[in-house]
């Protein structure tokens, strides 16, 4: 079992290269990491050179690109990635560039998996702006504890089954609140069976959402 984790990115550079970093600290090393860029054009192209001149790539790190630009936030970016590169049985993160888990993240969401019987939706806490309004004065990061509610999960908070993200993938409709269309799909969904899909929150933060 495997966590597959999607990053999509348009011409950034060091903040690649931390997402890129956060993930090979990672404790276990059972991780893809598949790094998606908005379109091709020179800059991708010495990014490429650049990644690869300085060993931030590897066997377990796919780096490509989409045919070209669409620029909207992502979500086509992710698509693209999901329907290319997921595997049914692997959890899958999807997420952006300019985001940040920490070092255990893979062992918590891979341990979950396997003490909780590979539910299909495994979730977690994070830190992330949308806890503003719960300060006083409202104004900075914190910590959110993910509900299963629009504005209170990020989808970067989400590990799901590579075949529950194919089934319900994502597109750009509501525009900023694609994220959660998206994951309000997942777990929504009925299986073949008709029985629900299995959610198992992770009551840690593992991600920063930048």
């Amino acid at each position: 079992m495997t966590l597959d984790i999607i990053v999509c990115t348009y011409h950034q550079d060091a903040l690649l290269k931390c997402f890129i970093n956060c993930v090979k600290s990672q404790t276990n090393r059972n991780w893809r990491l598949i790094i998606v860029h908005d379109g091709h054009d020179s800059f991708y192209e010495n990014l490429e050179k650049d990644l690869e001149s300085n060993g931030y790539l590897g066997e377990n790190i796919i780096l490509t690109h989409t045919g070209q630009r669409v620029g909207d936030y992502g979500h086509s970016v992710l698509r693209f990635a999901v329907n290319k590169y997921v595997e049914d049985e692997n959890y899958v993160i999807l997420t952006n560039a300019d985001n940040y888990y920490v070092p255990v993240l893979v062992q918590e969401v891979l341990g979950t998996a396997k003490q909780f019987k590979e539910p299909e939706f495994i979730y977690f806490d994070c830190v992330h702006d949308y806890a503003r309004p719960y300060f006083n004065p409202p104004f900075g990061y914190g910590h959110l504890s993910s509900r299963l509610e629009m504005n209170l999960i990020d989808r970067g908070c989400v590990a799901s089954k590579g075949w529950l993200c194919k089934k319900t993938e994502p597109d750009h409709i509501g525009g900023r609140c694609a994220d959660w269309t998206h994951l309000d799909k997942m777990i929504k969904y009925k299986k073949e069976d008709g029985s629900a899909v299995r959610c198992q929150k992770i009551s840690k933060i593992l991600f920063t959402h930048n």
